[in-house]
């Protein structure tokens, strides 16, 4: 009797851990989640064996896979996800009323998550978008700032409608910029005591600036600092007003006094390490070099800063230092940024930047520093097939080339860019820029005329090209290849 007696706690925890393992197993999340994970390895195998080349029984087969998802678990979170997931591949095959119908279910089925619901609502919006039914696609969209006015959609929505009409009907963006200001006070007005308002005056100072009244932008931000001090939305609000200065307003004075409030309130915050780096620009800019000096040198020895901080501090003081003529110390600093930031594009462009440095010092190494920068691109373009690096590989051999008198080389490398790049417009203008530089005025009329063709939407383009096929007429020369630069 005792022994049974002493199995009674032990059994009461089997019995515990049982009725855990049966409820787990039977908890809607967990099924509804292991449905939805073979669904995605489903579509993930199917998309794998045959590409974009899907047959129609292919495509139902992924469909059915989440399908199974919704029918088991209708109401559970991971449906809603599925009725999009579906959505999408009606609307990639555009199938545009299908999409529609699994976006409606969202709607009806997950109202009460305003964030799921307005989800869905802006994708039935975009669709009409999508099929040029102007007229349905702004009536769906102003559904969202009216049912879901605190999800971040509802707030972001207004400004969308004020941006898309903006282009082609002034009247019609202007009366939106009107109705949604009105829109936004109402609810700040309504939740002036919760923790969104800032982020309701963040919205209002968006909407003027969006439509051009940078005055009232700026004393919407202002209330957010005056109202709500030291507080992550009066950081946001600082930045938000800087750039307005700095882009917008070009003012450059005030843009530093901003930034200094910013960077002096806010020295813990690891992302203000990026506003001292643009402050010590600025700086540059102006004129203070010793200041620049200081933020850099601050901004490079702090372990906290962001690594995009800390190398346009790098590129910030070798800037400092070739100006002063400092040659050695500015390459030591290039070398750096090529070692502790290897996989930048800033790295790529290291080789070709100590060569400069040399060739305007008219230093003994400079022919040996630009060959080493041209091996160095051409070894570099021999892996990297595709992308960001590759680009600007290419763009820095280029410009070695040139450097290196070789135009017809550097022209080489720009085809190649034009004909693996085709809808990249500018290699198009730098080919056509070093044909009229060789002195091949035809081809280069000839790709001017393409870029016209091709981007007649584009009024830049067209005027640019325009404007150089009569510098072609008129001139015996062209303005060689420009080449952003990094400093």
């Amino acid at each position: 009797m005792n022994r049974i007696k002493s199995l009674i706690p032990f059994l009461t925890v089997m019995m515990f851990c049982g009725l855990l393992f049966v409820s787990g197993c039977s908890d809607p999340r967990y099924l509804s989640e292991k449905l939805y994970w073979q669904a995605e390895k489903n579509f993930a195998a199917v998309s794998a064996e045959k590409g974009k080349d899907l047959s129609e029984a292919d495509f139902r087969r992924i469909i059915s896979g989440y399908e199974k998802v919704i029918k088991e678990f209708p109401l559970e979170a991971l449906a809603a996800k599925a009725h999009f997931k579906i959505s999408n591949l009606y609307l990639s095959r555009k199938m545009f009323d299908k999409a529609r119908e699994e976006l409606k279910t969202i709607i009806c089925n997950f109202s009460s998550n305003s964030s799921t619901a307005a989800g869905a609502q802006f994708s039935l919006a975009k669709i009409y978008e999508i099929e040029q039914n102007k007229n349905r696609a702004l009536t769906e969209y102003e559904k969202i700032p009216e049912l879901y006015p605190l999800t971040s959609l509802g707030l972001q929505t207004p400004l969308y409608l004020v941006q898309y009409l903006s282009p082609e009907d002034k009247t019609g963006s202007e009366e939106y910029y009107h109705r949604y200001l009105e829109h936004y006070r109402k609810v700040l007005n309504d939740y002036s005591d919760t923790s969104v308002a800032p982020r309701i005056l963040q919205y209002i100072a968006l909407i003027h600036g969006i439509s051009g009244n940078t005055e009232k932008s700026l004393e919407a931000y202002d209330r957010i600092i005056d109202e709500f001090p030291l507080s992550k939305d009066a950081f946001q609000a600082l930045a938000a007003k800087a750039e307005m200065y700095l882009k917008k307003l070009n003012d450059i004075p005030s843009a530093i006094s901003v930034y200094e409030v910013l960077t002096d309130n806010y020295s813990e915050i690891p992302l203000t390490a990026n506003f001292k780096a643009q402050l010590g620009w600025l700086y540059l800019k102006q004129g203070d070099v010793s200041r620049a000096e200081e933020l850099f040198r601050a901004v490079k020895s702090n372990e906290h800063s962001l690594k995009e901080a800390k190398m346009s501090s790098f590129l910030g003081l070798a800037y400092i230092f070739r100006e002063q003529k400092k040659i050695e110390k500015a390459v030591l600093l290039y070398e750096q940024i090529r070692d502790d930031f290897a996989d930048s594009r800033v790295a790529v462009a290291v080789p070709f930047l100590i060569a400069r440095l040399y060739l305007e010092a008219e230093d003994s190494r400079a022919g040996s520093a630009l060959d080493a920068a041209i091996w160095d691109y051409e070894d570099m373009l021999k892996y990297l097939s595709s992308g960001k690096k590759q680009r600007t590989a290419a763009h820095y051999l280029t410009l070695a080339y040139l450097q290196n008198n070789e135009p017809e080389k550097a022209l080489s490398v720009l085809e190649k860019l034009v004909r693996q790049y085709p809808d990249s417009p500018g290699y198009m203008l730098d080919v056509a820029q070093m044909y009229a530089g060789l002195k091949q005025n035809e081809k280069a009329i000839d790709v001017y005329s393409s870029l016209i063709d091709k981007y007649t939407d584009n009024e830049y383009l067209v005027n640019l090209s325009r404007s150089k096929i009569e510098q072609i007429h008129s001139m015996d020369t062209v303005p060689e290849l420009p080449g952003p630069g990094l400093d």
